[in-house]
């Protein structure tokens, strides 16, 4: 819908994930400062506000400035209410659909709607693993969280040269 260059729609997704980092970590001082109620209702509602102007969005960068703020405001205060555990798992869940979704379908609007979820619920559990990971190993956390780092790290490298070399042998990107 919106002319976007692999490039583009990759940048896009970046943005999101560094946002929503750089929100999960500032989310813990907001929520010690003024309570965690307060921070979900705010969350909520800017998240809310934040699907609307996606609903509206004219171009690339309004797609990017929304996104951003989506990630930031939503996987912070969701974490403190639930919990990071159940939000792993909601993001593992929300990952799954939107890779079903983003295979399933040729659309644009379907596919994009598949990335998207992809994205979301891919936010969900980079954020929150290295935290429940942490509570979960006591002294041991930091060892714990460089050896999931040292896993994730080569097929997150990986995976794109996956879905390269499939497309290159010209089976197309659904197959990798």
């Amino acid at each position: 819908a919106f002319g976007l260059s692999f490039t583009q729609a990759g940048a896009m997704m970046t943005v999101f994930f560094v946002v929503s980092g750089i929100g999960q970590a500032l989310s813990g001082f907001v929520v010690d400062r003024i309570g965690p109620r307060r921070v979900l209702l705010a969350g909520i509602a800017c998240f809310v506000l934040a699907a609307l102007l996606l609903g509206v969005a004219n171009g690339y960068a309004m797609l990017l400035a929304v996104g951003a703020l989506m990630s930031a405001l939503c996987v912070a205060p969701l974490a403190t209410r639930f919990g990071r555990t159940a939000m792993i798992w909601a993001g593992l869940v929300t990952t799954c659909t939107g890779i079903v979704v983003l295979t399933s379908f040729t659309a644009v609007p379907l596919t994009l709607f598949g990335a998207l979820l992809c994205s979301f619920g891919g936010s969900f559990v980079v954020t929150c693993t290295s935290t429940v990971l942490s509570a979960l190993h006591n002294e041991t956390g930091p060892a714990a969280i460089t050896e999931a780092n040292a896993v994730g790290g080569p097929v997150g490298a990986g995976a794109p040269l996956v879905v390269g070399l499939s497309v290159a042998a010209g089976l197309g990107w659904r197959p990798a």
